[in-house]
């Protein structure tokens, strides 16, 4: 008898974002495309989100304008730690020249979420089979 084998877990996704209109929405955009979702409403919250998981999230989703912190300072404090792998920011005030990632600025259909994840989770997808081989 063969082992059967081991399903890979599905992608990792944390979004920060204290829209409590928009958090919901896109919660139900990117979890009908396989992803697994986490949310937290703040900065702080985030970070003990990220802490808590098993491994390191493959996409941190941040707004830019957290209520505690900034989402380049969420961002940092995620890759320092080895948290999070990539991330996205979304933003109601457009592009931010000091951002150190790509900015998705609000509002933002299904589609536009769905792509820019998907490429940016893809890339450490393959980043990963490259160095684990």
């Amino acid at each position: 008898m063969s082992a059967s084998p081991v399903e890979a877990p599905p992608p990792s996704v944390v979004i920060a974002e204290d829209d409590r209109y928009l958090l919901p929405v896109m919660v139900r955009m990117l979890k009908p495309e396989g992803y697994a979702v986490d949310t937290a409403p703040s900065g702080t919250e985030a970070l003990a989100l990220l802490l808590s998981l098993n491994r390191p999230a493959d996409l941190l989703i941040a707004d830019l304008n957290l209520p505690d912190m900034s989402g380049t300072l969420l961002a940092e404090a995620a890759f320092t730690q080895g948290l999070a792998r990539r991330v996205l920011f979304v933003s109601g005030y457009g592009e931010d020249p000091h951002a150190m990632a790509p900015v998705l600025g609000k509002p933002f259909s299904c589609d536009e979420l769905c792509r820019r994840v998907a490429a940016l989770v893809r890339g450490v997808a393959a980043f990963l089979a490259c160095v684990s081989v």
